[in-house]
């Protein structure tokens, strides 16, 4: 028995003393001997760092006034005045001077990147200050009121996200009343006219979904049996909110 452990102790020496003579390549044993360079040692896998970058605060998209389609409902209001309008008597024409007046109304339509169109309800209402028939001082007065629909339609401009210019025009039909009374005759007349219009103005949005409005309209109303036709003048302001 002493003999077999003797063998074994020799066996495992012989073995570590040829295993020292040797390293580890990769998979393969080599002779210290034939090694050029200092031993590495194998120390594991290397587990690198992975950088962390901080994301860039990018701020949210601004959006464009360009960028807003829809709908809008927009009332507003405004000064008229009116020129060109006539009486026409068995004895001629005699023109008629009235009075500045106001105009009011609300429009509803929809918009796109640089165009627009919608439908107008509106009325005007002033008074006759004056008619010249040959005669100074005579007895006059009158007023005159209307209301109708005009479809419309233009183009707009941006200057900024916050201001826009737009141009357009219209056609529409309006129930229109002239009265007056002509040393002490009256003279009445009523009737559905075709009306049409011009516009242009600015537009100004200084929040999301709100629109203020400056626009100047050019109008012409049609013929009547008893007046002629006359062609009206407003400034317009307008606020809504758009959609």
């Amino acid at each position: 028995m002493k003999t077999f452990y003797l063998v074994i102790l020799l066996s495992i020496s012989a073995v570590v003393s040829v295993y020292g003579q040797f390293t580890l390549d990769g998979q393969r044993l080599i002779p210290l001997g034939s090694l050029k360079s200092p031993i590495k040692m194998p120390t594991g896998e290397r587990v690198e760092k992975e950088e962390v970058r901080e994301e860039e605060l990018v701020p949210d998209k601004v959006i464009e006034s360009t960028d807003r389609i829809g709908f809008y409902i927009l009332p507003f209001v405004g000064l008229q005045g009116s020129e060109d309008l006539e009486w026409k008597s068995f004895g001629g024409d005699f023109e008629i001077e009235e009075k500045n007046g106001i105009s009011w109304g609300v429009r509803v339509g929809h918009e796109w990147k640089y165009a627009f169109t919608d439908f107008q309800l509106s009325g005007f209402n002033n008074s006759l200050k004056d008619i010249d028939i040959g005669f100074p001082g005579i007895e006059f007065s009158g007023d005159s009121s209307g209301f109708g629909g005009l479809l419309s339609g233009g183009l707009r401009y941006d200057f900024t996200r916050f201001l826009s210019a737009s141009l357009g025009g219209g056609f529409g039909f309006v129930q229109q009343e002239l009265s007056m009374s002509v040393m002490g005759i009256p003279v009445d007349d009523e009737d559905l006219l075709f009306t049409y219009h011009f516009f242009t103005g600015l537009e100004l949005r200084p929040f999301e979904h709100f629109l203020v409005g400056l626009r100047y309209r050019w109008s012409r109303v049609g013929e009547m049996d008893l007046f002629s036709s006359r062609q009206m003048h407003m400034a317009e302001l307008s606020m809504g909110y758009v959609f």
